[in-house]
């Protein structure tokens, strides 16, 4: 199986959203990273069959995914990042609704519908309405329905948005337990969720894919001799971040604090090369630190 995006450009009006992306995707779990507004969404939504591209064209095994319409949409599995639901359905009965619409039917959609509970942790609780639920349990309840044609390609948009750590590295491990002969597509602004689980990092950013293809260990390889650490005045740090991306910041005795800097020169002679980790990465490229990043690391 094998996803290949040619020249996709997707324009609205003047403003270009997604610029010339050439990928090609096979079994396995991409991990797409970038700031809001980086073209992540609009890349999943032409990926997911919802948007057609301004121009080039999407392919499954040769084939041009709008041109195969249906055929299309029975392997593919898709969680927004707004996933909507019926509040005062129980889990069970969303998912049989949810069953009639893809026209699963019978014992089959009995038997999809108990699967991906079990697979979202969710059996116990079939029978509570949705409204009752906690962000990461409606999360996992969206996994679920993604899941309920058994489909061969996962498209996950901002999934761990608003989740606390806990629900994350639970979300995070269901998606890893599922992986096997899929392609997952999975887009965040969140570089830590990434880091655990991709086994392929995709960077976009101004609609571009600015790299591509590569493994958290070749990332931050790229990023050697970029991360600096100086102990400085707090009476400095406002120059400082005014000319240099500051990723940390830690308060030492008195006056003084220790600042992590991401720069391709050195900030200062006094500063001390350290090693890089994804956060750094992100800064390098976004300029501004991804959510959920530690700002007291140096």
């Amino acid at each position: 199986m094998e996803i290949e995006f040619t020249d996709i450009t997707k324009m609205y009006g003047k403003k270009c959203a997604v610029d010339n992306v050439n990928l090609t995707l096979e079994s396995g779990i991409y991990g797409l990273i970038g700031a809001n507004g980086s073209g992540k969404s609009t890349l999943i939504k032409m990926l997911a069959g919802l948007l057609k591209p301004t121009s080039g064209k999407i392919t499954l095994d040769g084939k041009d995914i709008c041109a195969m319409g249906a055929a299309y949409r029975s392997k593919l599995g898709y969680l927004p990042q707004d996933f909507g639901f019926y509040p005062d359905f129980s889990a069970y009965d969303f998912l049989r609704y949810l069953c009639a619409v893809k026209g699963i039917g019978g014992s089959l959609a009995e038997e999809r519908c108990k699967k991906v509970l079990y697979i979202a942790d969710l059996y116990t609780v079939k029978d509570q309405k949705i409204k009752t639920f906690s962000g990461g349990m409606r999360q996992r309840l969206g996994i679920a329905q993604a899941l309920l044609n058994d489909p061969s390609i996962l498209i996950i948009d901002e999934p761990t948005s608003g989740l606390d750590p806990r629900e994350r590295i639970r979300f995070r491990n269901k998606l890893g337990e599922m992986a096997a002969g899929k392609i997952i597509f999975y887009a965040t602004h969140i570089i830590s969720d990434i880091s655990y689980l991709a086994d392929r990092i995709l960077i976009m950013k101004d609609g571009k894919i600015a790299s591509k293809h590569v493994t958290s260990d070749e990332l931050l390889a790229e990023a050697e001799g970029t991360v600096w650490l100086m102990n400085v005045k707090r009476s400095e740090l406002p120059g400082i971040q005014s000319k240099f991306n500051v990723s940390g910041i830690l308060p030492l005795e008195g006056d003084y604090l220790r600042i992590r800097i991401v720069s391709d020169v050195i900030p200062r002679l006094d500063a001390v090369s350290g090693s890089p980790d994804l956060e750094d990465v992100y800064m390098r490229f976004f300029g501004e630190v991804s959510e959920y990043a530690d700002a007291d690391k140096v």
